[in-house]
Formats: structure tokens, sequence, C-alpha cells
């Protein structure tokens, strides 16, 4: 494999091992966080549990179902993290009348503050980006959205 090959597939690992790391997000919302239980609360959040948060403060009230379907996870995996919300007194269960099976979830006040501290952190995010990008040609672009669009439509893994 030649250099340039063997350096692209180091970046491309590099930048998987990059994307599995949720610390700086979490650092930035300890950071950025004046609710002393908030506080605590985020010291045992997951990402995953954010996204699942802010889909509920989005659409609430709202189905496990619903949330599933909207963020491609398992319903199992939305019933555990809604159960570690719920103790977390950050999203509520409510029942419809007269309807003990269907359960629909709200964000509570102290959810609400959660998710807008996560959306601060997305536009952070954003606004870096933007600053990041502009360093780029249109024509630089259209290459890295070409490549991107074919590495998210590839597996390197070959399963016979």
């Amino acid at each position: 494999m030649d250099k340039i090959k063997k350096n692209i597939l180091d970046g491309f690992i590099k930048l998987i091992e990059k994307n599995n790391e949720d610390d700086k997000e979490k650092t930035w919302l300890i950071q950025n966080c004046k609710n002393e239980e908030l506080l605590i609360i985020l010291q045992d959040i997951t990402i995953l549990m954010l996204h699942v948060l802010d889909c509920i403060q989005k659409d609430q009230p709202i189905k496990g179902i619903t949330i599933a379907k909207e963020l491609n996870m398992q319903r199992g995996t939305v019933t555990k993290i809604s159960r570690k919300l719920v103790e977390k007194k950050l999203i509520k269960k409510e029942y419809p009348p007269n309807n003990n099976k269907e359960i629909y979830f709200s964000t509570t006040e102290l959810g609400n503050e959660l998710c807008n501290l996560h959306n601060l952190l997305h536009k952070e995010i954003k606004k870096n980006y933007v600053k990041f990008i502009e360093k780029y040609s249109e024509q630089e672009l259209i290459f890295l959205e070409k490549i991107l669009d074919d590495l998210s439509k590839t597996s390197f893994v070959k399963i016979d």
C-alpha cells in the first residue's frame, strides 16, 4: 500500500476513534451548567440519553415507539434509557385516560433545562464547524461530500 493510501486509512481510523469520544461534549456541558442538580446528573448521563431527551422535548408527549423510529433505535433501548431519564427526574410518564398500556413521555422542568444546555452545545459545535469548513474550496467540499457518501454506504468488514 503506498504512503498516501496508508495515511488516508490511518486518518480514517483516527476519525472513527475521535467520533467515539463523548468526553469533550460532556466536559463542555459540565463547564457551562449552572444548576447544581444538573451537574450531578451530568456525571452519569450519556450522549445517547441526551438525544432521547431532546427527541422527547421536541415532540412531547411522545410514545416510546415513536422515539425508537425517529432515532433509529430498538424499542428495548428506548425503554432502558427512558427508565433512567425518569429516575433522574428529566422526563415523566403519562398515561392516557382509560388506557394503562400506552405510555407517553414528556420532559420535566429539569429536563427542559438540560435540553436547552445541550442545544447550546450544538450551537457551539455548528459555529466551530462553520469556521473549520470555510478553509476549503467548493470543489474540495464537493469531493469530500462524495467520499463521505461513499464511506457511509461501504463496510470494510466482509463476513462470509
